[in-house]
């Protein structure tokens, strides 16, 4: 095994060259243009890792506002806060107002066009507003059968409605607008606010998407705890659905995530490190510590974790029929359907099919790929802007020298690995310099298959240990339920992001897969799979079982 090592808070700091602070800002300035005006290939990751990565990190890390700054206003474990909030009391808002233990879902648009058929679409739950621009209209519409029909989808999609007074001027340059006609006159949907627990999983469709899924899974196994005996109470049946979707999010994180992103050699050595850890061996280094005093280190924060930023797309095709849609349209006012920007209410046929974004089998067709991690950022990306503060890329740059992040090259030595010649760069910077090139014969699907890692290792450890440290720590989760102590995992990998979209109901996979401790057995009239038991704490230096 190797030797553990202390990479968090090393020093010296990176400093930019330049004789003073606006040289050092300018020279970042300068890198992340480089790195927007590369040319950005597909690599090997299917499209889909790239959004469930960007659901992991904001449920461990949300810090407002500032560049890098601010507290962290979630909880350090992936206890899926930015799902559940404070729970049905301390946050009601996310929960449905007939049914406190369900969560609030909503539905997409209602579909004008007279040939399309008739179907229900989930989005997330809104608020907004409607706008009817004909006063005589709307009198007539309120109190009219075609008023009622059109409004009642929209009331329990958003919640609340404010009819507004009729407004002059182009509808079309309405921020977030979306038309709908009827007759000679329209109804205008405003910008709406996604009712969440983490309003930064509407920043895109896709995001959205899978946040969606999670909701779907909660109220499936929120039934299926109603319908066991096991449960004497709703607010026990809460309690245990809700166990149970965080246990099948770290297993997704753990056995299917990690492993596509990084190296299986350093996630089986670092795994292997966390259980000595929780069996009392001191030490441990930088992972050690984590597991001890869970924390996001800025240098996976602000940097080795933004390795997606590289992985995004231009365009993406949503479903058969939503196809090449840009990840950003040019301009602050667009038309909700010119690209994947959040904030609106889904379009018509809108709703993703994640065949499209993981694959799902060697029969099907390939999915989309991300980009490859490496440097090079999207250019669309630059053309998010927070309050007139530079573009993405350079806000990353500069929160790294801010935190005073050490250089990659320091990392590198500090965890003894090959270090990259050439000047210093910064940590962000390295990850995605260090990155291999990965090339995927045909086939080669599954994870780490004739394809090597995604990260070189500063990435690799970076990220392997802070996840899993982050796992490790919490007193709930995979690491301390019974089955986990002297496991070996790559026996576990029955259970991924595919088995929990299957069971959200939001994919359909032929046959059914394996789901944790047992498989799959004919679901009930619920059509929800039978579910692991509730997890055991594992006391320091007991082995349990599953060996």
């Amino acid at each position: 095994m190797q030797s553990a090592s202390d990479w968090i808070g090393l020093k010296p700091a990176f400093v930019p060259p330049g004789s003073g602070r606006l040289d050092q800002t300018r020279w970042l300035e300068q890198r992340a243009e480089a790195l927007l005006s590369a040319e950005c290939v597909e690599g090997c990751i299917p499209a889909g890792y790239t959004y469930f990565g960007q659901f992991i990190v904001h449920d461990v890390s949300f810090h407002r506002p500032a560049i890098g700054g601010g507290k962290n206003r979630r909880s350090v474990c992936f206890d899926l806060d930015s799902v559940y909030g404070d729970g049905p009391h301390g946050s009601p808002h996310l929960y449905d107002d007939d049914d406190r233990y369900r969560l609030r879902i909503g539905h997409a648009q209602w579909n004008p066009r007279p040939e399309a058929t008739p179907r229900v679409e989930w989005d997330l739950p809104r608020v907004g507003a409607m706008v009817i621009q004909s006063a005589r209209l709307r009198r007539e519409l309120m109190s009219s059968e075609r008023y009622r029909e059109l409004a009642k989808p929209l009331e329990r999609t958003v919640g609340r409605l404010r009819h507004l007074p009729a407004m002059d001027g182009p509808w079309v340059r309405l921020v977030g607008g979306e038309i709908l006609r009827c007759g000679s006159d329209s109804v205008v949907i405003l910008r709406t606010s996604a009712l969440i627990g983490d309003p930064r999983n509407d920043e895109n469709v896709l995001v959205g998407q899978m946040h969606l899924a999670f909701l779907q899974l909660h109220n499936r196994l929120m039934q299926e705890a109603r319908e066991s005996a096991q449960n004497e109470s709703d607010a026990e049946a809460f309690e245990w659905a809700r166990s149970q979707v965080r246990l099948r999010f770290q297993h997704a994180i753990l056995h299917d995530y990690l492993l596509e992103i990084c190296s299986k050699e350093v996630v089986d050595r670092v795994v292997e490190r966390a259980v000595t850890v929780l069996k009392g061996e001191a030490g441990g280094g930088s992972l050690g510590s984590l597991i001890r005093e869970p924390r996001i280190p800025d240098e996976f924060a602000l940097a080795g974790f933004r390795f997606g930023h590289a992985m995004v797309r231009t365009t993406y095709d949503l479903n058969a029929r939503v196809r090449g849609i840009p990840i950003l349209a040019p301009g602050a006012m667009v038309h909700p359907q010119e690209d994947l920007r959040g904030g609106k209410q889904l379009p018509p046929d809108w709703s993703v099919d994640w065949r499209r974004f993981f694959q799902v089998s060697d029969v099907d067709p390939p999915p989309q790929m991300a980009h490859g991690i490496a440097p090079c950022v999207d250019s669309r990306l630059g053309m998010i802007h927070d309050g007139g503060a530079p573009s993405l890329p350079a806000r990353t740059l500069l929160a790294g020298f801010e935190k005073g992040l050490p250089s990659g090259q320091t990392l590198a030595k500090a965890i003894k690995a090959p270090v990259r010649g050439g000047e210093e760069l910064p940590l962000w910077e390295y990850v995605l310099r260090e990155a291999p090139e990965r090339r995927c014969p045909l086939g080669a699907r599954k994870h780490g298959d004739a394809t090597g890692p995604a990260l070189g290792p500063v990435g690799n450890t970076i990220v392997a240990e802070t996840i899993v440290g982050i796992l490790a720590s919490d007193p709930s989760g995979i690491f301390r339920t019974v089955e986990y102590p002297e496991w070996r995992y790559e026996a576990r990998r029955d259970y991924g992001i595919l088995q929990l979209l299957e069971e959200a109901g939001v994919l359909e996979l032929e046959p059914p897969m394996e789901l944790p401790r047992g498989g799959r057995s004919s679901p009930g009239e619920s059509g929800v799979a039978p579910l692991p038991p509730r997890p055991v704490p594992l006391e320091q230096g007991e082995h349990g079982a599953g060996q």
